[in-house]
């Protein structure tokens, strides 16, 4: 399935809605670049700003993992975009796929397939590639918003996009 992502709000088929939500946190690096007029990408770690769409991104700058999730009597193939070098994502939830992910995702799957997340809303937060969420959106969630800092907001659009 796919999505259309915005920061405030992405509608699914089906009418799952996701949301990315910027986090409460603010990179002090990235406040003082800003305000200092300095270069560089407003996260401290990462080479450059993101451009807005993952198909604007140039290849070779993102990892793309295809997860294949068993659970709940079905099997649920999704992609999950990361930045394992920080191009343009600092911090550790857009490195990878974590573990933690990984399970939440499968236990989300025993729990809700078979048409029990309907009708579900979801807050994912510190959501890294934002998977548990995006599982529960093909389970039929209505809602699912995920939240994370800022400069990882846009990973998960990515990842809603893909």
């Amino acid at each position: 399935r796919s999505a259309r992502p915005s920061k405030h709000a992405a509608g699914c088929p089906a009418g799952a809605g996701i949301a990315a939500r910027e986090g409460p946190l603010v990179a002090p690096a990235a406040a003082a670049g800003a305000a200092d007029g300095g270069g560089g990408a407003a996260n401290w770690w990462a080479s450059e700003e993101p451009p807005a769409r993952l198909r604007d991104v140039s290849e070779g700058l993102l990892q793309r993992t295809e997860v294949s999730l068993q659970g709940g009597g079905h099997t649920e193939d999704l992609v999950a975009i990361t930045d394992p070098e920080h191009n343009f994502f600092s911090g550790h939830g857009a490195e990878r796929v974590w573990p933690a992910s990984l399970a939440l995702a499968r236990h989300l799957m025993e729990r809700f397939g078979g048409g029990r997340a309907v009708g579900l809303k979801a807050v994912e937060l510190g959501a890294g590639t934002g998977l548990p969420s995006l599982v529960l959106a093909r389970l039929g969630c209505t809602a699912a918003v995920l939240t994370d800092v800022t400069w990882v907001v846009q990973l998960l659009e990515y990842n809603v996009q893909a």
